[in-house]
């Protein structure tokens, strides 16, 4: 093609993307004040149009509705949680497995345990980057993606995903640790986020939640 006919070629491109429909800016007094943060927590962008906005919006509300329907019975009364003194053998085994000093493993799961069961009983949710020593977890991802061994009671995604509903442990490749309710491609946190399902390296079955304890009948 000669450089007349290929500037020619490319100038009628540009003309017939110039009539094509452009999406109008969605007015930002439209935009709910933080909104672009909490759809950046689950990986979401701004619509980029008034009517993507409005569908979005239906999609966002009953999504919200779903998650209060599931989870109306844990607004409820709940008994104390138990939390154990010490940490679980299924996490030290686990640190012991990817961690190349078993002396080490012990010191970072004891501190971990340490920081989580804290998290637990004082409310807060266990993720981390909101804990300083949950960041061990990125190393340990990181070494774990050259390990042979995967310690028991601990699934990796390559061999089988979590079923829909489950209640899961996760390790993300970027070390995060988090917990959660499989829906859909994603996890819900007890936070109310999400967390993106392929993110998960490894994961293992939490067991069910308890039962809202029943008032006597007099």
């Amino acid at each position: 093609m000669t450089p007349e006919k290929r500037a020619k070629h490319d100038a009628s491109i540009e003309a017939f993307k110039e009539m094509l429909p452009q999406p109008a800016p969605v007015d930002k007094e439209f935009i709910p004040k933080n909104l672009d943060k909490a759809l950046g927590v689950v990986g979401v962008a701004l619509p980029e149009s008034k009517e993507e906005f409005n569908f979005q919006i239906e999609r966002w509300i009953q999504r919200l509705i779903d998650r209060v329907i599931r989870y109306a019975d844990e607004f409820k009364e709940q008994p104390a949680p138990v939390v154990p003194d010490e940490c679980p053998a299924e996490l030290l085994a686990f640190c012991e497995q990817v961690i190349d000093s078993r002396i080490t493993a012990n010191a970072k799961a004891d501190e971990l345990w340490n920081d989580c069961r804290d998290a637990m009983l004082n409310g807060d949710t266990f993720r981390g980057n909101s804990i300083s020593s949950t960041n061990n977890f990125r190393g340990i991802a990181e070494t774990s993606t050259n390990s042979q061994v995967i310690p028991d009671g601990w699934i990796s995604c390559s061999e089988r995903m979590p079923e829909q509903g489950a209640y899961i442990s996760a390790v993300s490749r970027h070390g995060e640790y988090v917990a959660g309710q499989v829906i859909d491609d994603w996890l819900d946190l007890h936070d109310g986020t999400s967390f993106g399902l392929d993110e998960v390296y490894l994961w293992m079955m939490l067991p069910p939640l308890p039962a809202a304890p029943q008032k006597e009948v007099k």
